[in-house]
């Protein structure tokens, strides 16, 4: 208690109250400023509520707001109960601001809480206090048996009273560096307080069951604090207990925290074991890679016991685990459990995993042949013919532009909405103003002769359109792939150009009879090489397998080659946007393309450049995208209502980007 408390508690005693109750006078003050702004719901609610907080007097307060539930005291708080966003009131800015105002106070007493001796009387009193004004309106509870009161209060303090620039963003709510009391020995504290079980507090850091996904981080500051490996540890039997009292997305979250913690992993190597053959698959998946951070004599040990006395379940997947693990020491454990299982379904586990082992040992035992010698791309230049062909199709589409145009003006006049559609005859007058001498720009950068300013003109979006036209160009002997990355690397407007029809049509056909991962190499590096010779490779990135679209190391979202990589697929069945019959994103076409057709995103990536999906169902198969273009699934030309569909869907998709 300082000096200025010591002659405020002389002069009103009040101060000397809150001393007693373990706050500060700026506590007190904090706590007084945050409830000012229940006078909107009851002009004695702010002195009451004062006087509760600080003295522990007035408990009809709680009552008095409970009544004034018509008045929202909840919202006049700034919704402590929050687990989403940051509070805002459209309807009245002048109530959001009162409630803000609330939130930047108590945000402000939570922060100064002393880690070593907490006012618990007072903690307790404001999360029945919050309880009482809010009345359940904005809480959302994560799913840990706690009461109400306390729940608002972990809300309020770990996220709610933050301000709502910082409500989105994990490091600006970082608690150990702005409220460092606000842990799970606060938690646990606050339980024993009341009379209920401190090790709930385990609970309440980690359950997520009652949150949607998309909200589990909001309460990670309590997840990531050292002290939650401080309590696991000195309750060891707690923490023991605690993943059968978890659901599926707190064991989540048990896991990775456990898993990210070396010294916390090995000290519950256990525990970890027990998630990594958890029943539920996100469980394993996200507790499987930790499993290195064990030591293998320890793993190969509790992996033997699991598989000796686990239920059925961890039996199973403890065989499964043994399979990833050094050949000898796994094969005797498996064939100790085979000799004595009598699970059928954990006997089918033992076979497959020593059959995996097995198949891991002759692996190593092959000798693949040398790849072939690669050739480089030719590179023949274009010449009068292409610029006849580019003539042509800038007539004929500009043909088809016009019909489109006058469609667009007579549907106009039909349609009883007062918005008028001009986009297709903006898209003509586009059209019109091409000439042949914009073909001619067009084989010269195709050829590697253009100008600076020959490529500024390539990037016109109706150029681009009619040297794309029906992929004629791609499709004439001399064209290769030097002129199409020269193309692509001034016409495309991002980085990735494996989207792109003129692509499909010249990379597919090197990659028919390159089926292993050591030829797909060789490919990769062709095509480097020929980038580099264009002059394009800052432009073009060229993916190997093996890296993905970022460039980093590990599984490829897009593959340059059927048969390197696995292509996962989804029952078939059109995305929403393809049933609702929106037009395709320009800037991803091919998601639109392959939803429609059933398949998922890195099965259309692969679609949508022109490789197989080793799909061996009809249904499954991606459609074909345009008249002329390759049927992945099948190798033939797409015909029938699928190309009328894919060539309207594409010729929307270039009247977009025009636009």
């Amino acid at each position: 208690m300082g000096f200025l408390d010591k002659i405020l508690g002389a002069v009103t005693g009040s101060a000397g109250t809150a001393a007693a109750n373990g706050l500060t006078r700026e506590q007190a003050q904090l706590l007084k400023q945050a409830f000012e702004p229940l006078e909107k719901a009851g002009k004695e609610l702010p002195q009451k509520g004062t006087a509760f907080l600080v003295d522990g007097t007035q408990e009809t307060v709680l009552l008095d707001l409970q009544a004034a539930k018509s008045f929202e005291p909840g919202q006049l708080l700034g919704a402590p109960g929050r687990l989403r966003w940051g509070f805002s009131n459209h309807q009245n800015k002048a109530l959001e601001k009162i409630g803000n105002q609330s939130l930047e106070q108590r945000g402000r007493f939570y922060a100064s809480v002393d880690a070593g001796a907490p006012a618990l009387d007072v903690l307790v009193r404001l999360g029945k206090l919050l309880a009482a004004a809010d009345g359940g309106q904005s809480l959302e509870h994560p799913g840990a048996p706690v009461p109400d009161w306390l729940q608002y209060l972990i809300n309020d303090a770990v996220f709610a009273s933050f301000s709502k620039s910082s409500s989105g963003n994990a490091a600006e709510r970082d608690l150990a560096k702005h409220r460092p009391a606000w842990n799970v020995h606060l938690i646990a504290a606050l339980l024993a307080h009341e009379g209920l079980d401190p090790h709930v507090a385990l609970q309440e850091v980690f359950e997520r069951k009652g949150l949607d996904s998309w909200y589990h981080d909001r309460l990670d500051g309590l997840v990531e604090a050292p002290a939650v490996a401080d309590y696991m540890r000195s309750q060891r039997d707690a923490a023991e207990a605690l993943p059968a009292k978890l659901s599926a997305a707190g064991r989540v979250l048990l896991a990775r925290r456990i898993g990210k913690d070396k010294a916390l992993l090995n000290d519950f190597a256990p525990l970890f074991l027990r998630l990594a053959i958890d029943g539920s698959k996100t469980v394993r998946a996200e507790a499987t890679p930790h499993l290195e951070g064990i030591a293998e004599a320890q793993r190969l040990e509790l992996l033997g016991q699991l598989l000796k006395d686990g239920d059925t379940t961890q039996r199973t997947q403890a065989a499964e685990l043994l399979a990833r693990l050094p050949g000898d020491a796994a094969r005797a454990l498996l064939a100790v459990a085979a000799g004595t299982e009598t699970s059928k379904a954990v006997q089918q586990a033992i076979r497959s995993a020593m059959s995996r082992l097995d198949a891991a040992g002759d692996a190593g035992e092959l000798e693949l042949p040398e790849p072939p010698a690669w050739q480089p791309f030719e590179d023949i230049p274009l010449g009068e013919e292409a610029v006849q062909l580019l003539i042509a199709n800038r007539i004929e589409l500009l043909e088809k532009n016009r019909v489109a145009a006058e469609a667009e003006i007579e549907e106009n006049k039909a349609s009883k909405q007062t918005y008028r559609y001009k986009w297709r005859q903006d898209n003509y007058a586009a059209h019109k103003k091409l000439t042949d001498e914009d073909m001619r720009v067009a084989v010269r950068v195709l050829n590697g002769q253009g100008s600076k300013n020959d490529q500024n003109r390539a990037k016109n979006g109706q150029l681009q359109q009619v040297v794309g036209f029906g992929n004629r160009l791609q499709s004439m002997p001399g064209f290769g792939m030097p002129h199409l990355i020269r193309w692509l690397a001034v016409s495309r407007h991002w980085t990735s150009f494996w989207f792109d029809d003129g692509f499909s049509q010249v990379a597919r056909p090197p990659a028919r009879g390159l089926g292993r991962p050591a030829r797909a190499g060789r490919a990769a590096q062709a095509l480097r090489h020929a980038d580099r010779r264009c002059g394009a490779h800052r432009a073009l990135p060229v993916l190997e397998p093996g890296h993905s679209g970022r460039g980093v190391a590990g599984r490829p979202r897009v593959a340059f080659l059927r048969g390197a990589p696995r292509v996962h697929r989804r029952r078939p069945g059109p995305c929403r946007a393809a049933k609702a019959g929106r037009p395709p994103d320009p800037a991803r076409p091919e998601r639109h393309a392959a939803h429609a057709g059933g398949l998922s995103d890195r099965a259309g990536t692969l679609a949508a450049a022109g490789y197989g999906t080793g799909a061996r169902r009809r249904q499954d198969a991606p459609r074909g995208r345009a008249e002329g273009t390759v049927d992945a699934a099948r190798h033939r030309p797409a015909r029938g209502r699928v190309a009328r569909r894919h060539q309207e869907r594409g010729a929307h998709r270039g009247r977009q980007l025009a636009g």
